[in-house]
């Protein structure tokens, strides 16, 4: 890797890391938040549901409608936007505006994200490394976010980390004007996208798979504290470090993916990470001792988020350049409703049942997950 592609790598990596961070970054923050202003954690939690919902709804919408921008003009526009989101949110001084600035943020995030992850397929072509190496960006972002954010805020006001997330991207944004390569729009006057070149059979499971593996995840890890609290009655210390090795197990994931991406097809791959999934979650539903619970959610995040960049080069490597930023953005949208599901479905869950009995639920869908994967021919 030549010291340009080196340097395209780590910003791309910095580009997904911020806008992923902002989904998850919210919860460790949450308290902070509440408590400033005067309000509920089920209030300050919608900026989770209005985030996930704007990404998942409004993204692969403007995708279509920026298509004739081309990449570096469209990751350097939309780019200052998520720059001011970020500068709004440091200035936020009542929750209207709080929930202006995240649906900003979203919009922005949502075109990033497809289009950084675009620019990657196209300038470093088919090395499956490269992918993994930019993906694990965004996958790490959400797994380290809750713990980050945790963190970031016992040594500093939360309004700070927003006002440097900002500074970050105008800082990217420059670099990005003098490095980026110069590429032309993929819109051609007389081209139509068409429905049938998107939902195929082979998307149409790759991307029920990312929502139902989003769904899962979520499920669980949005409830993971008071699940804590109510099995093992943790305290706050032990609940933040076993978060964090939680984050770790998903940045190690999307290396991990690369390597399976070498060795195995897709669907095997997938495959044996599911199941792997599964078993960590009924393992971990007899609630073990500490240090053994520590060892399974390292794994179990870890297989969770391998996941991700094995999907993400299966739909970009069969889609056309036309249709290819449209796939990506879908996918991040099925990741987003994914988490948006499960977070509903996790706290419907836990109103009629037992909070102990929460990773089941998550194996449940997971399973659900790996039939759907199963039910396509050898890939």
């Amino acid at each position: 890797m030549n010291k340009k592609y080196f340097t395209l790598v780590f910003l791309f990596f910095l580009i997904l890391f911020l806008t992923g961070m902002m989904e998850t970054i919210i919860v460790g923050i949450m308290p902070a938040i509440t408590e400033q202003f005067h309000t509920v954690n089920s209030i300050t939690g919608q900026l989770i549901t209005v985030y996930s919902i704007i990404f998942a709804v409004v993204g692969p919408l403007l995708i279509f409608l920026v298509r004739k921008l081309n990449l570096k003009k469209s990751i350097l526009t939309f780019l200052v936007i998520f720059s001011f989101s970020n500068f709004l949110t440091f200035w936020s001084f009542n929750l209207p505006i709080l929930f202006i600035s995240r649906i900003i943020c979203a919009v922005s995030a949502s075109v990033l994200v497809a289009k950084t992850l675009e620019s990657c397929f196209l300038i470093f072509k088919e090395d499956k490394k490269k992918l993994a190496l930019v993906n694990m960006g965004f996958s790490s972002s959400i797994a380290l976010g809750v713990p980050l954010g945790t963190y970031i805020s016992s040594l500093v006001d939360w309004e700070n980390i927003f006002l440097g997330i900002g500074i970050i991207s105008l800082v990217l944004f420059i670099i990005l004007i003098f490095i980026y390569p110069e590429t032309e729009s993929n819109f051609k006057e007389n081209f139509k996208i068409k429905l049938s070149d998107l939902v195929t059979g082979n998307n149409l499971r790759l991307l029920l798979t990312t929502m139902l593996i989003l769904t899962a995840n979520m499920a669980f890890i949005g409830y993971i504290s008071p699940y804590f609290i109510e099995g093992y009655s943790f305290n706050t210390s032990t609940i933040s470090w076993l978060l964090a090795i939680l984050g770790i197990g998903g940045v190690c994931g999307s290396y991990v993916s690369a390597w399976l991406m070498e060795k195995f097809r897709a669907r095997s791959s997938l495959a044996i990470l599911l199941v792997l999934f599964i078993i960590f979650l009924i393992v971990i539903s007899f609630r073990p001792p500490l240090y053994l619970l520590a060892f399974l959610l390292f794994f179990w995040n870890l297989c969770q988020w391998a996941t991700g960049p094995i999907i993400q080069f299966e739909i970009s490597n069969k889609a056309d350049e036309h249709s290819r930023e449209q796939i990506i953005s879908l996918n991040m949208s099925a990741l987003n409703a994914g988490s948006a599901l499960g977070g509903l479905i996790g706290g419907i869950y836990i109103s009629y049942f037992s909070i102990h009995s929460i990773p089941l639920l998550a194996a449940f869908v997971a399973l659900i997950a790996f039939l759907v994967i199963m039910t396509g021919g050898k890939k």
